[in-house]
C-alpha cells in the first residue's frame, strides 16, 4: 500500500505556478518598412518612367494573355520600386506590449519604476512621476486612436 501524504503536503502540490504571458514567450523580431522624406515623389517618379505595355507582352503567349502572369509581374514591379525608396528597419516586441506605447511612455515608465526599485522614500518624487505617467499614457492614448480614426476614414 503506498503512504499517504499529508492534507499539507496535497495542498502545496496543487498550487499552480502562474507566469504572466510576457514572461512565457519571447519577444519577435519584426520587419517594419518606412517611408523617408521625399519617397513618394521618387516612387512617382519609378511609376511614370515605367512603360507598362512591357507587362502585357511578357504575359502575351501567341493570341492569348495569361492574366494571372500579367497581375504577379505587376504586382512584383511594385513591391520591388517600394522596396527600393522605403527603409527596413529591425524592431522588437513583445506579446504583452500594447500598440499605443511609445518611447516617451516607456521612459517615464522606467522612471517610475526606477523610484519604487531604490525605495528612494522621496514620496512627492513618486508621486511626481506617477503623474506624468499617466499623463503620457493619457496622451499616447489619444494620439494612437487619432491615428487609427484617420486610417479608417481614409480607407
Amino acid at each position: 500500500m503506498p503512504m499517504r501524504q499529508s492534507r499539507s503536503q496535497w495542498l502545496i502540490d496543487l498550487n499552480p505556478i502562474l507566469l504572466s504571458p510576457g514572461r512565457c514567450t519571447k519577444p519577435a523580431l519584426k520587419q517594419v518598412k518606412t517611408w523617408p522624406e521625399g519617397a513618394i515623389s521618387a516612387l512617382q517618379d519609378c511609376f511614370e518612367c515605367t512603360v507598362s505595355d512591357m507587362f502585357r507582352e511578357a504575359a502575351t503567349n501567341g493570341d492569348t494573355t495569361d492574366l494571372e502572369e500579367y497581375m504577379s509581374s505587376v504586382t512584383s514591379y511594385i513591391i520591388k520600386s517600394i522596396d527600393d525608396v522605403t527603409i527596413s528597419k529591425s524592431i522588437t516586441t513583445c506579446s504583452n506590449q500594447k500598440p499605443w506605447m511609445n518611447a516617451k511612455v516607456h521612459v517615464l515608465l522606467k522612471s517610475r519604476d526606477s523610484f519604487r526599485a531604490f525605495r528612494a522614500g522621496d514620496m512627492d518624487a513618486l508621486r511626481t512621476a506617477q503623474a506624468k505617467l499617466s499623463r503620457a499614457i493619457r496622451e499616447a492614448k489619444h494620439t494612437h486612436s487619432q491615428r487609427i480614426h484617420s486610417n479608417l476614414k481614409t480607407t
